[in-house]
């Protein structure tokens, strides 16, 4: 996934037609490209799929969260090999939560074993690396350097970029900023590429038989997104607008070394929030229930009483970087179709190029200048693993 987003959370957002900004290019309605289909049997054993990387020779790694292993998917979305198997030794996994590929590495995420493994594209082996905080006692001699974060995804120099929950130990377990760290390969500091704020994401409930945490559906914290190859970083600073004139929301980019590329403003006409989309999420998060956990006091209501509720919608939901530098932003345009999702899509220097829509259930995990992939179907089915093909041109 690469990123911080409010996942499993699908909105249908009406708002009244109203002019585009200038500059902006017209939008183009894509369909599910036919050629690009899992088989059946492969479908079968999806749940939920959590990512996708894309292979320079066009292939793809797909990992599910109730699957102990990467799926190597042709072109064509048929089976090529299945990479690792459930357990805790060398090549194995508990489940693997993010992959991408680096250079000629294929890297896979388990937050159960907490761990990162590498494979080689072609060839046999693996490295296991452990992440997360890391101290020996204080009899020891060696103190070893305290291992901070959350892998986000593998650079070209073999460290790494990671997210760390900041200022959890003051609130309760609620982070009150994210740090981007850049890493080594041991998952020890180097650097800092910039923090994000987390004033409006979290909504948690503290009750007698425990806790409740979900995002805040419209929070407009900063969001970030990585390229899959590590070559690309975009955060999006995406503060609500206070009213329905024309908007900017500020894009900004760094190299994976943590070099700055460049920062561009986007215009934008805002949507308002609805009540009908306060009652649809508050409905939505109050019905959420464990059956193997004690009932819990969340109800719509509650959940209404604490939404973080500005005037007008965030301007975008999610940021997703292609290997190839381009940059799609999930966009709540003012004049977007009931019932379908708009993505932007930006150059590598950050200018508009495209702008499509797209199924609303779509959930966008690996992009490339004139392709999308990602999933698409109601949380409740079998996933759907689809590709579209974007014009050439706008």
């Amino acid at each position: 996934m690469r990123a911080m987003t409010s996942a499993g959370l699908v909105l249908l957002l009406a708002a009244a037609p109203a002019a585009l900004p200038p500059g902006l290019p017209s939008r183009a309605d894509l369909a599910p490209d036919p050629a690009f289909v899992l088989p059946d049997s492969l479908l079968a054993q999806l749940t939920l799929v959590t990512d996708l990387a894309l292979d320079p020779d066009g292939s793809l790694y797909l990992v599910d969260r109730n699957l102990p292993a990467v799926l190597h998917l042709e072109r064509s979305g048929a089976l090529r090999r299945i990479i690792g198997r459930r357990g805790g030794g060398p090549g194995e996994f508990s489940y693997i939560y993010q992959v991408g590929v680096t250079r000629d590495s294929l890297w896979a995420v388990d937050p159960g074993l907490r761990r990162i493994t590498i494979f080689p594209t072609s060839g046999r082996g693996q490295l296991t690396i452990p992440f997360g905080s890391s101290r020996n006692d204080a009899a020891s001699a060696v103190r070893e350097p305290v291992r901070r974060g959350i892998p986000a995804v593998m650079l070209a120099d073999g460290g790494f970029l990671v997210e760390d929950a900041l200022g959890m130990e003051s609130t309760g377990g609620v982070p009150t900023s994210i740090a981007v760290l850049r890493t080594d390969r041991d998952f020890v500091l180097r650097d800092t590429v910039t923090v994000l704020p987390f004033d409006h994401s979290p909504l948690r409930f503290v009750y007698r038989n425990g806790e409740s945490h979900f995002m805040q559906p419209f929070s407009d914290d900063p969001t970030i997104g990585y390229a899959s190859d590590g070559s690309l970083i975009v955060r999006v600073n995406r503060t609500a607008a206070r009213g329905a004139v024309e908007s900017y929301f500020t894009v900004t980019a760094w190299r994976g070394n943590g070099d700055p590329l460049w920062q561009r403003e986007v215009a934008y006409r805002p949507a308002r929030i609805t009540r009908a989309m306060v009652d649809s999420v508050a409905e939505l998060l109050g019905g959420i229930q464990d059956p193997q956990m004690p009932a819990r006091p969340v109800t719509p209501d509650s959940i209404r009483a604490r939404l973080y509720r500005p005037p007008m919608l965030p301007p975008v939901e999610q940021v997703v970087v292609g290997r190839d530098q381009s940059v799609w932003l999930k966009v709540r345009f003012g004049d977007s179709p009931v019932g379908r999702a708009e993505w932007l899509l930006l150059s590598p220097r950050g200018f508009p190029l495209r702008r499509v829509s797209t199924d609303a259930r779509f959930r966008l995990l690996e992009a490339e200048r004139t392709m999308l992939w990602g999933v698409e179907g109601d949380p409740e089915e079998i996933p759907r693993v689809v590709r579209y093909r974007t014009p050439l041109s706008s």
